[in-house]
């Protein structure tokens, strides 16, 4: 935390690996978040104590502290915490408690499949809302809020019940065109992940994801894809409604604002790589953080995602997605 060097897009390599051990051992969650509430504790170096804040932040959008912790955290960030980020905090921390509870059945504590996304590391640098531009298969198109712990369901809920479909929405989801194949993901997971998915490197020591793949080619499905359906789904653009928009280009329609999400529903966790496996490749990953091969010439860029990564919402009377 207090080395001057790392900044960029290196310290958020750095805390997506501080974050991945919390994923991949739920055991060292609490202990992450007490060592984290350690280094930000009466620490008058305010750069410091900023880059503690904002790693935090980034854990509790990531997975949620145990019963015996979450109660106690709440307290001492409502306390101690700066007024800037204060209440981005509380929002967080309320939000995974709430998919902890709501969980079906499962002792285990709310968390997502993978780190931060560049997207979610620069909102909360910036304490800024997140929002989603999703379009329906008729054309229509919306701008929606969103945070670190909205799934599927929640944002596909928001858009039907604006479009006045006040009942049957449960089960619905959205899917993502990248690249020339269609990612579907579970109403129970969470929708940052997608995005999140594109963004990490080949060689992070990541978990395996359960997205639902429609491609062609099987060259193009990532390697950690649960199922993959080749030849089939959704095969080609020309099937899609032609009002339907592809590209970053403007929408025939106009793009909606959205409520905040108000339904919480419970996250299944994706099965993580065996222990010793993993800690070797995360200390390999480690090991080539600051290798050149993170000069800014091979650096992901969020523009390009922005027009490559369109988050497709289906009507309940089209081809629906349900789970």
């Amino acid at each position: 935390m207090g080395d001057p060097h790392l900044n960029g897009a290196q310290e958020n390599i750095f805390g997506n690996y501080i974050i991945q051990r919390g994923l991949s051992s739920p055991g060292l969650r609490d202990e992450i978040l007490a060592q984290v509430v350690n280094q930000v504790w009466r620490n008058v170096n305010a750069d410091n104590a900023e880059r503690g804040w904002l790693l935090l932040l980034a854990c509790v959008c990531s997975f949620a502290p145990s019963p015996r912790m979450d109660k106690h955290l709440l307290k001492f960030v409502s306390d101690h915490s700066p007024a800037a980020c204060q209440a981005l905090l509380q929002h967080r921390l309320i939000q995974a408690n709430q998919k902890t509870q709501l969980g079906s059945g499962s002792a285990s504590e709310a968390a997502r499949t993978y780190p931060l996304s560049l997207l979610e590391w620069t909102a909360n640098r910036k304490r800024a809302n997140l929002a989603l531009h999703v379009h329906c298969f008729d054309g229509a198109s919306f701008l929606c809020p969103v945070h670190s712990w909205t799934c599927g369901e929640d944002l596909a809920g928001d858009i039907l019940r604006h479009r006045g479909v006040s009942d049957w929405w449960r089960g619905s989801s959205v899917l993502m065109k990248e690249h020339g194949q269609w990612v579907e993901l579970a109403g129970h997971d969470y929708v940052m992940d997608l995005i999140a998915d594109l963004e990490l490197p080949s060689d992070f020591p990541k978990h395996k994801s359960y997205f639902i793949i429609s491609s062609d080619d099987p060259a193009k499905v990532r390697a950690n894809a649960g199922l993959a359906l080749f030849g089939s789904g959704f095969d080609s653009d020309d099937e899609l409604p032609t009002g339907f928009p592809l590209s970053g280009g403007a929408s025939s329609r106009p793009a909606y604002s959205l409520p905040d999400s108000d339904g919480y529903f419970s996250h299944v966790e994706s099965d993580a790589l065996s222990d010793g496996q993993n800690q070797r490749g995360m200390d390999r990953y480690l090991d080539s953080l600051f290798d050149p091969v993170l000069s800014d010439g091979n650096m992901v860029s969020s523009d390009k995602y922005s027009h490559h990564a369109a988050l497709l919402l289906s009507d309940l009377d089209a081809t629906a997605i349900s789970f």
